[in-house]
């Protein structure tokens, strides 16, 4: 794509586009290698993929922080357990009783 259509789509003139691929290209090649297993950094893509296409967010979670969750308080002030997806809809609507907590030691990362 030549750098003057790159410029149009982020409002910037074609110095300046040519500037932030050759920053782009530098902080990509200075990125070490994931180091986890092809696996499980394909079941974190898989997962993340399947949040955004169908709001699967339980998945995802599962994936990243296995020791999260999230609990609700009711009307008496009784905490409960719930998904995530149900967590994110409540948060949506602006509810401020859902917590999170976590027993997890380590975070999935690639």
């Amino acid at each position: 794509m030549p750098f003057a259509e790159i410029a149009a789509v982020i409002g910037s003139s074609e110095a300046a586009a040519k500037m932030a691929a050759s920053r782009a290209r530098r902080k990509v090649k200075d990125t070490p290698r994931p180091s986890g297993e092809l696996s499980q950094r394909r079941a974190v893509v898989d997962a993340f993929l399947t949040a955004a296409r169908h709001g699967d967010f339980d998945a995802l979670l599962h994936i990243l922080a296995p020791g999260l969750a999230w609990h609700r308080s009711n009307a008496r002030g009784h905490m409960f357990r719930i998904g995530a997806n149900e967590a994110l809809a409540a948060i949506r609507t602006g509810s401020k009783f859902v917590r999170s907590t976590s027993t997890a030691s380590r975070v999935c990362s690639f």
